[in-house]
């Protein structure tokens, strides 16, 4: 994985209980993960198991919606067979609803 989160890039993510009653549009993206037009948007991160949960846009697999809310963890990220997964540097947080992937599917326009 390139650019690799920290400990204390990790330490600035809430719990995922803490978040779990948040709707969507409003919970803060603390990390951006990315390969090609797959994109990891994390809003919790358990750091006893590894786990974030956020949002994943996947615009490989058509059977999927292409953005859903979910659990990963570092493993999923590390063991991709189709290429590198990096972590976007300069990226800031901010609200689901300011990224515009997410905000397009989860929008209720978008329905």
């Amino acid at each position: 994985m390139k650019n690799e989160p920290t400990q204390r890039d990790l330490q600035n993510l809430p719990s995922i209980a803490t978040t779990l009653g948040t709707r969507s549009l409003d919970r803060t993206i603390y990390l951006h993960f990315h390969r090609g037009n797959e994109h990891w948007y994390a809003a919790a991160y358990e750091p006893d198991e590894g786990m974030f949960f956020g949002c994943i846009i996947n615009d490989k697999d058509i059977r999927l919606k292409r953005g859903r809310w979910e659990y990963f963890t570092f493993e999923d990220l590390r063991n991709s067979q189709e290429g590198e997964i990096g972590t976007e540097t300069s990226w800031k947080p901010r609200t689901a609803s300011q990224i515009e992937e997410i905000a397009r599917e989860y929008s209720p326009s978008a329905a």
